[in-house]
């Protein structure tokens, strides 16, 4: 007996290992889309800053998460994807550092704020990297893209198109 989790099930006879997705054959191609309209992380023109770099780590950022549900989809197992998660967290803290770099560097008057949304972000991706661990669950990690998901199209929208302006100011782009 299989137990559904949203548009997803647990393999027989791997807890907490493999996810297939419900409604298609194990034979399916796991990394086809379409068949789900999941809230995959979709980049789009209007994400952009205009500041070549942080597009270019948001661009990056984009497609780990969108690779972070690939593997789910295509029945990764529990410690492959949580060693994913592991370089996710180490690529969204670089990514953070190099923003806060530009705003020291260019005297940003709103960084410390922006700082106080990177590490918050950071501490609720350990927590649910840590819920995954513990539960290494198909809904444990759709969680943590929707959130992901979330987060980054309305930190773009809102906080770092805020700083744009400023970059570009001071000669950055």
């Amino acid at each position: 007996m299989r137990r559904e989790v949203g548009l997803f099930y647990p393999a027989a006879g791997k807890p907490g290992g493999r996810i297939i997705p419900s409604g298609l054959s194990k034979k399916a191609s796991p990394i086809k889309r379409g068949w789900d309209e999941m809230s995959l992380v979709a980049w789009s023109e209007d994400l952009t800053i205009g500041v070549a770099a942080v597009d270019a780590d948001h661009r990056k950022l984009f497609s780990l998460v969108n690779y972070l549900y690939d593997s789910m989809i295509a029945g990764k197992e529990t410690p492959v994807i949580d060693e994913f998660i592991d370089s996710l967290i180490i690529y969204t803290k670089q990514h953070f550092e190099r923003e806060e770099s530009l705003f020291e560097e260019t005297s940003y008057p709103d960084r410390l704020a922006h700082r106080q949304e990177h590490d918050a972000l950071i501490a609720q991706i350990t927590e649910a990297h840590k819920r995954y661990k513990s539960d290494a669950s198909a809904t444990q990690l759709l969680e943590m893209i929707g959130f992901l998901n979330k987060w980054m199209i309305e930190h773009i929208r809102k906080s770092d198109k805020k700083y744009a302006p400023h970059l570009k100011e001071r000669g950055i782009s």
